[in-house]
Order: C-alpha cells, then sequence, then structure tokens
C-alpha cells in the first residue's frame, strides 16, 4: 500500500523537480548511485541496492507503457534539435566526486531501503524510503523516464550491477 498519496505529490515543492542525473556504480556491482541536479541547481546522492534499482526500472518501464510516454530523444543521424527537457538534461548531468561515494547527510548515507514510484501523463515521481516514515521524494518530466529506465538497464546488462538474490546460485557437483 502506498505511503505517498496523491495529495502530497501535488503540494511537493517545484524545488523538487529533476533537472538532470547522473549514474554511478559502486565497486563488485553492490550499489547504484544516483546523483541529482534539482531544478534549484542543489545536488543530491541518493545510494539505490540492486534490488531497489531494479524495482524503479520496472515501475518506470510500467509507466513508460501504462501512459505511452513518447521517446523524444534524437536519434544518430536525426537533424533535429532536442526538446528543450532532454537538452537541459543533458547539459545539466552532474559530475560525481569523492565526497558523493561516501556522502553521509545529516550524519547519515541515503540508502533507499525501497522505493515507490507513481506515475502521471506527463511526469512521474520516486518517493525513496530512507527509513520507516521517511521519504525523498522527486518529481521528473515524463520525457526522462527513458534515460533513468535505460542507465539501470545498461548497468545490469552489463554485469555491473548484480542483485545477488536474483543471481543464478552455483550447482553442486555430486562426486
Amino acid at each position: 500500500m502506498a505511503k505517498i498519496s496523491n495529495d502530497m505529490l501535488a503540494s511537493l515543492p517545484r524545488e523538487r523537480d529533476i533537472a538532470s542525473f547522473s549514474p554511478g556504480l559502486g565497486e563488485k556491482g553492490r550499489i547504484f548511485l544516483l546523483k541529482f541536479r534539482l531544478a534549484s541547481g542543489r545536488e543530491e546522492v541518493i545510494h539505490l541496492p540492486p534490488a531497489v534499482a531494479f524495482h524503479v526500472r520496472d515501475s518506470i518501464q510500467d509507466c513508460i507503457t501504462r501512459f505511452s510516454y513518447r521517446d523524444t530523444r534524437r536519434r544518430a543521424g536525426d537533424s533535429r534539435e532536442e526538446t528543450t527537457v532532454i537538452a537541459r538534461f543533458l547539459a545539466g548531468q552532474p559530475d560525481f566526486e569523492k565526497a558523493d561515494w561516501g556522502s553521509k547527510p545529516a550524519g547519515k548515507p541515503r540508502v533507499a531501503i525501497g522505493c515507490e514510484v507513481h506515475c502521471f501523463p506527463h511526469a512521474f515521481f520516486t518517493a525513496f524510503q530512507l527509513g520507516h516514515e521517511t521519504f525523498l521524494v522527486y518529481r521528473y518530466p515524463a520525457q526522462l523516464s527513458f534515460y533513468l529506465a535505460e542507465m539501470i538497464n545498461d548497468a545490469e546488462n552489463d554485469g555491473k550491477l548484480v542483485d545477488l538474490s536474483r543471481a543464478p546460485t552455483a550447482s553442486k557437483s555430486s562426486n
């Protein structure tokens, strides 16, 4: 059952709007980092265990399907200009710094233990759960859904993000 209501999402300040983000991977594929650049210019980092990252990806792919989000990204050889949202996203992707890997705002790392993804026709929201009743909520333009899902998908397909609970176990040979 969702803990974040539509009323809460509607009252989310515009400072929580995502302008851009960049992915990062911890060593051994055990953590997926997202560094956000908010519309206000502020940057925030959140650490996602693989199971949470895959849940986010799967939920966003569901949003894309349910709301028929259009992939408006420019393709190779396409002469048209990027849409404003995508151009701003690509130009504003934040760089990771050494401090981001061990960032601990308020003395605690921002490691998500879960995430709610809420979809609407022109936007989607992620509500990353950090504790029992603590959530970090972000609003994204629908066009960015393709980037976020693809970044997580690429990390998994490249073998750089591994959910050990879903990994096949080594079979024991009978000698």
